[in-house]
């Protein structure tokens, strides 16, 4: 078959886009740590990215608890907000499936210079996340209430001192109901998503 080269990292991000399309790994509802993980199957699950197929790279594993609150609640802004913080957890994951088909390791490690201020190593997701939003996004919630998705606060790096900012609860109502443009709040493009 032969190697699969790219002109640009545009080319080879659309075309692990579009395989991700014809078939998308595996989801699971599991306790994690965190938001959700992505896990590796032991074997390199290709030999070229011609080969690249989502459902042998591994599976992505969806804290339970987030699904089981955000279908609970009736809140219309916390669905919103819900919405966005399942996808943003996606998609950062993502990211590190992208780490994966780039490299072709079955159990890849993020490069350390794909990474954010303030966090040791690589971190393809929080990368990700600075190019496309601007910062890091958390959710934060004082507890009260589990169905509460926590409201959003962009970092602009993961430094001990850095300050947050909330999100535009008018970005989020836009994503949410499916807005795919940049322009979102300001009405102008913009290198990235206008969240504050």
């Amino acid at each position: 078959m032969g190697a699969l080269t790219y002109q640009s990292l545009d080319d080879a991000i659309d075309h692990f886009l579009q395989t991700m399309k014809s078939g998308f790994p595996c989801v699971k509802l599991t306790r994690t740590d965190g938001e959700a993980t992505r896990r590796y199957k032991v074997e390199p699950p290709f030999q070229s990215l011609r080969e690249f197929k989502p459902l042998d790279a591994g599976e992505l594993q969806i804290q339970y608890k987030n699904v089981a609150n955000m279908t609970q609640t009736e809140n219309q802004q916390w669905i919103k907000t819900w919405v966005f913080r399942m996808a943003l957890t996606i998609a950062h994951e993502l990211t590190h499936f992208f780490t994966g088909y780039k490299t072709g390791d079955a159990r890849p490690i993020t490069p350390p210079n794909v990474s954010v201020p303030g966090w040791e190593g690589g971190e393809a997701g929080r990368a990700w996340e600075v190019a496309t939003f601007g910062g890091i996004v958390e959710f934060w919630s004082d507890g009260n209430d589990l169905n509460q998705p926590g409201e959003p606060i962009i970092f602009a790096d993961l430094g001990r001192d850095t300050e947050g900012r909330p999100v535009s609860a008018r970005y989020v109502e836009a994503f949410a109901g499916g807005s795919k443009s940049r322009e979102r709040e300001t009405g102008k493009e913009s290198p990235r998503a206008p969240l504050l």
